[in-house]
């Protein structure tokens, strides 16, 4: 299961998935969805965690849930303390952050009422991650080739500096 999966699950669930952000970078993903209760801001752990995603991934999109339990006011504190968050958290861009009630979303879907589906914000989700890649492909292409052999490189270099420093134990041995 990808590592954001695991983040709708729970605020606990973040720590079982940090274990699989720690992947070869040649395992990085193109997306991921983090998913943030309305209920309490994020805390600085959650943070840390974020800025270890977007690390691994080349987009990562925001949804505030469970915005039924909030009345207007309470909902738009919320979302400014989440946006404010995710300015602090860098790069400080200024993404998309819908509001939605995951649980009126799939009474919505199993009732079959598209109005309630559109009304509670789970529809411009589907519609934001369905239309993402075909929107994004040349970009994502060209982050994916750029990461890639920005991997390869490293690696390179690495290996180089290891045969480098390898070659020159033995003078410094025989110097001493």
């Amino acid at each position: 299961m990808a590592p954001c999966a695991h983040l709708a699950r729970g605020r606990s669930a973040h720590r079982h998935a940090r274990d699989r952000l720690h992947l070869p970078p040649q395992h990085r993903g193109d997306a991921a969805l983090f998913l943030v209760s309305a209920d309490p801001p994020l805390t600085e752990e959650e943070v840390t965690f974020l800025r270890e995603v977007r690390a691994k991934v080349r987009r990562l999109f925001f949804v505030l849930n469970k915005v039924d339990y909030r009345t207007g006011p309470e909902r738009e504190t919320a979302l400014a303390s989440l946006r404010r968050t995710l300015h602090e958290a860098g790069p400080g861009e200024d993404v998309p952050v819908p509001c939605v009630s995951a649980r009126e979303g799939l009474q919505a879907r199993i009732s079959g009422d598209p109005v309630r589906w559109e009304q509670n914000g789970v529809r411009q989700v589907e519609s934001h991650l369905v239309d993402f890649p075909a929107r994004d492909k040349t970009r994502l292409l060209q982050d994916a080739l750029a990461h890639r052999a920005r991997d390869v490189v490293s690696d390179a270099l690495m290996r180089l500096n290891l045969a480098i420093t390898s070659l020159r134990m033995p003078l410094r041995d025989l110097e001493d």
